[in-house]
């Protein structure tokens, strides 16, 4: 069987779909880990591309249409108070993640 090379048109299944994000995706993304650096904020393990789709789409944070921006300043004030802001995007850590999702299956509660 010969192999055949990259530039013969065989690409990685990961990459066919995926779009180049756009500027304003690229500086949503870079915000939302810089604030997550700055405040010492653990980020959703399963990431945070819905939540960048859901503020493109409303125009306002994902979790309060009151919000105009995200990441917000509310959210440090619901971390500091119950380890989580209002959309869990942003976790205080994530041992409060872990334990928040033991929790949830110890209700019956889906993830």
């Amino acid at each position: 069987m010969k192999r055949r090379k990259i530039s013969e048109g065989v690409r990685m299944e990961k990459n066919i779909h995926r779009p180049k994000p756009s500027p304003a995706t690229t500086r949503m993304r870079r915000d939302i880990c810089d604030f997550a650096r700055d405040h010492k904020l653990i980020i959703h393990p399963a990431g945070y591309d819905y939540y960048i789709w859901a503020y493109f789409q409303g125009g306002h944070c994902p979790c309060d249409k009151t919000r105009p921006v995200c990441p917000c300043n509310e959210a440090l004030v619901e971390v500091a108070q119950v380890g989580h802001c209002r959309c869990n995007l942003f976790w205080r850590s994530l041992d409060d993640f872990k334990d928040s999702m033991l929790h949830e299956k110890k209700e019956g509660k889906p993830n």
